[in-house]
């Protein structure tokens, strides 16, 4: 099982190439927004400026201790709209079959939060599928989320949704611990933040069409 998820990290490094967002125009932000920044989110002035320009960062840790090995996952970026027109097809979880070709199907409840997704691609060996609870991500806030099976069961983590000088700012953070793999912490820490990152920039490259 762990084999199988490493190798759906690999294929969505090659079905979701980065690109930059063009959509973002060269205007700085102030220097009190900066601050804000620095301050709540502990950036750097350059790592806010990169944020700004549009790309996406993200820090990933991954240890083993004994018999445990552990995940700790932050990602970030801004969509090119307000979170008010960004989070309008964020949040529609059912239809993420349209835009994101790798994703076959995708069935949400909102009764009890589940968002079942199906995933295939010519280059798989066979589908996938996700399993866990999420709020839909509809206005400025923050919404946590668990995977309850599968290899990274026990996951928990949260999504930000929040509005700096007209942009949405997506941010992401999730922990995690179970059994120690045969996959050494640094090559698990590089595909998780490879398929972090390029999942966020597709989302957002995806939801501003």
């Amino acid at each position: 099982m762990r084999a199988h998820f490493f190798y759906l990290l690999f294929i969505f490094t090659v079905i979701s190439p980065l690109e930059g967002y063009s959509a973002f125009n060269s205007s700085s932000l102030p220097q009190p927004i900066k601050k804000k920044l620095r301050q709540e989110q502990n950036l750097s002035e350059t790592q806010i400026e990169e944020l700004w320009k549009g790309e996406v960062l993200s820090r990933v840790n991954v240890k083993t201790k004994q018999n445990t090995q552990s995940l700790d996952l932050w990602v970030s970026a801004f969509h090119p709209q307000n979170c008010r027109k960004a989070l309008r097809k964020i949040s529609h979880y059912e239809g993420y079959n349209e835009f994101l070709n790798f994703v076959k199907s995708s069935q949400y409840d909102d009764k009890t939060h589940r968002w079942q997704i199906k995933l295939d691609h010519f280059l798989m060996p066979f589908p996938m599928y996700l399993d866990f609870k999420m709020p839909r991500v509809k206005k400025e806030g923050n919404y946590p989320f668990t995977f309850e099976k599968g290899f990274l069961s026990g996951l928990i983590g949260e999504v930000e949704a929040r509005e700096t000088a007209g942009r949405c700012q997506l941010t992401l953070s999730s922990k995690w611990s179970g059994p120690k793999s045969k996959i050494p912490d640094m090559i698990f820490a590089s595909f998780v933040q490879t398929l972090a990152e390029l999942g966020l920039s597709h989302l957002i490259r995806s939801s501003n069409l």
